[in-house]
């Protein structure tokens, strides 16, 4: 039974806080999987706000030059704004977002323009670490990033600047290949870039229980790597999909939705789970 009225992040019935810690304040988290369909913008648009509903203030940074995170919020994706203006030193970090989803909540919308910011990045010496410098000159207490469905230099630029990995896996059998090559990739940006970042857990995501393989998968992969999987899994619910092209997220177009509900346990077990540390994904 899911509960009745706007459910709460927060609360011991509508609208009483719980005493959790915190993420951590000034915490940034990459959600990253390179393949695609898995939940990924879905995930990091709906923790944002889930956060945001717990009183933090928030960056969504849409770091995928397709933008999804930016249409699924009912935001516009201006050229000279956003992610890829910011990266370009067109605009400050500080001027360059837009409220939206939730109070408290800021987005550096997404734009196809990111792609010319990947060529600037490769080629440029500070074209890993841009993204941080420039995250640290805007103000948030925590800040989601939205990767690209690839591991591409924004994808490293993210890792750089995180300080925690979100991994959403989707509970079929060709995502574990996935979840294997942002293993590698984890391990070699802690080695080469940044040693602090650690796994901040792996979701599973569009869970069906009905499906005796999913079960099957998602048994191998709680048994595998043990305390990394978060206890909060997120169902398969066709709310979720429907949510962006209302330009809302699932907790406010449907905030009784099993899918709401996955999302507010999810914040609640990340606001209240102390910080890993740095270790090999599956160790």
């Amino acid at each position: 039974m899911l509960p009745q009225g706007r459910p709460s992040v927060q609360g011991r019935g509508p609208g009483k806080p719980f005493c959790y810690h915190p993420v951590s304040m000034g915490e940034c988290l990459a959600v990253v999987n390179q393949k695609g369909g898995v939940g990924k913008t879905t995930t990091a648009v709906n923790l944002a706000v889930a956060l945001a509903w717990a009183g933090r203030r928030v960056l969504l940074v849409d770091a995928d030059p397709q933008g999804n995170a930016t249409t699924a919020l009912g935001q516009e994706k201006p050229s000279d704004g956003g992610t890829a203006a910011v990266l370009l030193g067109l605009r400050p970090a500080a001027e360059a977002g837009v409220p939206a989803g939730a109070e408290g909540m800021t987005l550096w919308s997404g734009h196809a323009r990111l792609r010319e910011v990947e060529r600037d990045l490769i080629q440029a010496a500070d074209g890993r670490t841009r993204l941080g410098d420039r995250l640290r000159e805007a103000s948030w207490d925590v800040c989601v990033i939205d990767c690209p469905p690839s591991l591409g230099i924004l994808t490293e630029s993210a890792l750089r600047a995180a300080d925690g990995v979100l991994v959403p896996l989707q509970a079929e059998f060709l995502a574990m290949e996935g979840l294997a090559q942002v293993s590698e990739t984890l391990s070699r940006i802690r080695r080469d870039l940044n040693p602090s970042l650690v796994l901040r857990g792996i979701l599973m995501t569009m869970v069906d229980p009905s499906l005796s393989m999913a079960a099957e998968i998602e048994r191998e992969v709680r048994v595998h790597f043990g305390e990394a999987v978060l206890a909060a899994s997120i169902p398969r619910d066709p709310l979720l999909a429907e949510a962006p092209s209302h330009g809302l997220s699932i907790l406010e177009f449907a905030p009784e939705s099993r899918g709401a509900y996955a999302y507010l346990q999810l914040a609640r077990e990340l606001l209240r789970a102390p910080k890993p540390s740095p270790a090999p994904v599956g160790a």
